[in-house]
C-alpha cells in the first residue's frame, strides 16, 4: 500500500448509503421520493450523439441559473452536487493549519473537507434544545478564522438560522469566509441568496438534488461575487465535472417551477401532518425546515429502526445523535407506513418531580440548614430571607452552591468539601427530621396507574434516596436522578433528559417549583407545571408568572385535575 498524506490518514471515513436501497422506501437521505419533472426526462432525451462526444457547454445552463437566481451569470458557477462546490470552497480558501469553524451536530462532509485541507477544527455545540449557539460562534471567530460553515437549514436538525445572526456573523470577521449551505432552502421557502452581493466574504450553496429530484444526476452551484467566483473557477471549471444531460436536465428543472412548487408544498403539509400524528404518540421531534424530522425516541431507537426495516423502510440514524431518528418526508401515503409502524411503539407520558418544595416539604430542612451552615463559618446571624432571593434568583438550586454563594457575599471563599461536610452534618443530625411528605398517597398511586413517575432533584444521591425510604415512597418511582448523576445542574435539562430516556417515554411533564425547574424543562422542550411551595404564595406564584409559567398549582394535591 502507498502512505497517503498525512491530513488523508487523520480523516474520518464518511458512512456510505449502501447499495441495494431502491427496493426500500427510501426515508434515509432526504431525496426527492416522486422524482423529477418529465421535462426532465424529455430534455436528456433529446441530447444528440454529437452532444456525448464533445466536452459540455455551460452558456445555456449559466443563463438559466442567472435568471433563476436573480444574479449576474458571472456571480454563479455549477458543480457536482453542491458538495462539490463546497469541497472547492475549501480547497481554495483553507491551507494547512488554518482555523476553520464547524458547528454540531450538522452536515458531516464539511468535517471531511476541513481534515483534508488539514484545517484546524474549531467545534461550535448547538443549543441542548437544537438552537442556533449564535453569542457562542462569535465568541469563536478570531482574527486568524479563516471559514465558517453554515448549513441553513440544518441537517440533520431541519432548524433555520436568523438573518440576523447570519449578517452578525458575516460582519464579525471580514476576512473570514462564510458559507451558507442552502440545500433544503425550497422546503424552508427563505433564502438569504441577496448576501452573497452585499457582502464579498459570502458564498452561497445550493443543489437539485432535494426539490428538484436530481440526486442521480449530481448537480449544484455557487453564489459569490463574481471575482470570487473567478477564483473558484481557476479550479473547477478546467475539470468540466457537470455532464452533459446534467446541465441539460438541470435547465429543464428550472423551467418547470410549477412541478417543483407543487412536490414541494405537499411535503411541507405532509411534515405538517406527521409531526402532528408523531407526538399524539408522545414523541417529540424539532421544528423543522427541511424535507425531513429529527424525531425524539430515547432508548426505543433501535427498536423502531429494526421495525421500520422489517418492512424496508430505510431512516438515518447518526451516532452523535443518539435517541434520535432522521426521517425524511415522502408522500401521505409513505408517511402512513411510517405512522403505523410507530404507533405500536406508542409511550405513556412521564412525570418528572422535583423533590422539595414538590413532594417534600423541606422548609424546616434545607433552608435553616443552609443558615446555619453559614452562620458557623460567619460567625454572625443570617437574614433567612436572603436564601429565598437568591433561590428566586436561579441558578442556585443546589442548596451547598447557595450556602457557598452566601459565604462569597460575606467576603469568604472555603474550600467545598468543608462547607459540605458541616452542611451534611447538620442535616443529618437535625434538620433531615424536620421534613414532611407532601403527595397524597392515594393520588401518587394514581398517577402511578397513568403515567411513568420519576425525579430529577437537585439533592445529593444519597439524600433524596434515605427520603423516599423514610417516607415508604422508594418502589412508587422508576427512576431518580440527581445532582451526582450530571455534569451540569439546573437550569442546565441533562438530569431531567436524563430521567426521561430512563424512563422510556417520548413525552414528559416536569414539576417544580423553582425557575431553575422552569428553565430546566424549557431547554429539555417538555411541558412544565409550577408548584407554589408550602408556606409561601404570592411571591412564588409572580416568580413564575415573570419566567414565563401558565401551568401553575397552589398545591400539588391539585396536581390531577390539572393534568
Amino acid at each position: 500500500m502507498i502512505t497517503p498524506k498525512e491530513t488523508v490518514q487523520k480523516m474520518k471515513p464518511y458512512s456510505d448509503p449502501g447499495y441495494g436501497r431502491m427496493d426500500s422506501l427510501r426515508l434515509d437521505f432526504n431525496e426527492n421520493l416522486q422524482g423529477c419533472s418529465p421535462k426532465v426526462i424529455e430534455a436528456i432525451g433529446k441530447i444528440s450523439r454529437e452532444e456525448y462526444g464533445c466536452y459540455p457547454e455551460y452558456e445555456d445552463l449559466n443563463r438559466a441559473l442567472s435568471q433563476y437566481l436573480g444574479v449576474e451569470e458571472d456571480c454563479v458557477i455549477a458543480s457536482n452536487g453542491s458538495d462539490e462546490a463546497i469541497k472547492v470552497l475549501f480547497d481554495a480558501y483553507v491551507d494547512k493549519g488554518d482555523e476553520v469553524i464547524l458547528l454540531t451536530p450538522s452536515y458531516s462532509m464539511y468535517e471531511l473537507y476541513a481534515q483534508l485541507a488539514g484545517a484546524n477544527i474549531t467545534w461550535v455545540p448547538y443549543g441542548d434544545d437544537f438552537s442556533f449557539p449564535i453569542e457562542k460562534i462569535l465568541k469563536a471567530i478570531r482574527p486568524n478564522t479563516r471559514l465558517i460553515a453554515l448549513a441553513n437549514p440544518n441537517n440533520p436538525t431541519g432548524t433555520l438560522i436568523s438573518r440576523e445572526a447570519l449578517v452578525r456573523i458575516v460582519e464579525a470577521n471580514p476576512k473570514m469566509a462564510v458559507l451558507i449551505d442552502e440545500a433544503y432552502t425550497l422546503y424552508a421557502k427563505t433564502t438569504n441568496i441577496d448576501l452573497a452581493s452585499l457582502y464579498p466574504n459570502v458564498f452561497i450553496a445550493q443543489t437539485f438534488s432535494k426539490g428538484h429530484g436530481l440526486a442521480g444526476l449530481r448537480i449544484g452551484y455557487l453564489v459569490s461575487l463574481k471575482e470570487n467566483i473567478q477564483v473558484i473557477s481557476k479550479i473547477l471549471s478546467p475539470s468540466y465535472s457537470v455532464d452533459c444531460l446534467s446541465a441539460a436536465a438541470a435547465i429543464a428543472a428550472l423551467e418547470d417551477r410549477d412541478y417543483v412548487s407543487a412536490y414541494v408544498d405537499e411535503i411541507i403539509d405532509n411534515r405538517k401532518r406527521f409531526v402532528k400524528e408523531i407526538e399524539k404518540l408522545g414523541f417529540k421531534t424539532i421544528p423543522s425546515f427541511a424535507n425531513f424530522v429529527l424525531v425524539r425516541l430515547g432508548p426505543l431507537v433501535e427498536p423502531v429502526k429494526a421495525a421500520l426495516a422489517e418492512q424496508k423502510i430505510l431512516v438515518r440514524q447518526r451516532s452523535d445523535l443518539k435517541g434520535y431518528l432522521r426521517i425524511t418526508i415522502g408522500t401521505k401515503g409513505q408517511m402512513e407506513r411510517v405512522l403505523s409502524i410507530l404507533r405500536s411503539f406508542s409511550l405513556k407520558t412521564a412525570l418528572v418531580f422535583d423533590m422539595d418544595g414538590v413532594l417534600v416539604d423541606e422548609s424546616l430542612s434545607y433552608r435553616p440548614c443552609i443558615v446555619k451552615t453559614a452562620e458557623f463559618f460567619l460567625d454572625k446571624k443570617i437574614d433567612p430571607a436572603l436564601v429565598e432571593t437568591l433561590k428566586a434568583k436561579g441558578g442556585y438550586n443546589n442548596d451547598y452552591d447557595c450556602t457557598e454563594a452566601i459565604l462569597a457575599l460575606n467576603g469568604i471563599s472555603l474550600k467545598r468539601e468543608k462547607i459540605i461536610e458541616r452542611f451534611d452534618a447538620y442535616y443529618d443530625s437535625e434538620f433531615k427530621f424536620r421534613e414532611t411528605w407532601l403527595l397524597d398517597e392515594k393520588l401518587l398511586l394514581k398517577l402511578k396507574e397513568k403515567f411513568s413517575l420519576g425525579i430529577f432533584t437537585g439533592r445529593p444521591k444519597k439524600d433524596a434516596i434515605d427520603a423516599l425510604k423514610r417516607f415508604g415512597k422508594e418502589s412508587l418511582f422508576d427512576v431518580v436522578i440527581t445532582d451526582d448523576d450530571v455534569k451540569e445542574k439546573k437550569p442546565s435539562p441533562e438530569g431531567l433528559l436524563l430521567a426521561i430516556d430512563r424512563l422510556g417515554a417520548g413525552k414528559a411533564v416536569y414539576i417544580g417549583d423553582s425557575k431553575d425547574d422552569a428553565e430546566a424543562a424549557k431547554r429539555a422542550s417538555v411541558d412544565f407545571v409550577g408548584v407554589v411551595p408550602p408556606g409561601e404564595s404570592g411571591g412564588s406564584r409572580e416568580n413564575f408568572i415573570q419566567t414565563g409559567v401558565l401551568n401553575i398549582v397552589e398545591n400539588i394535591n391539585n396536581l390531577e385535575g390539572f393534568l
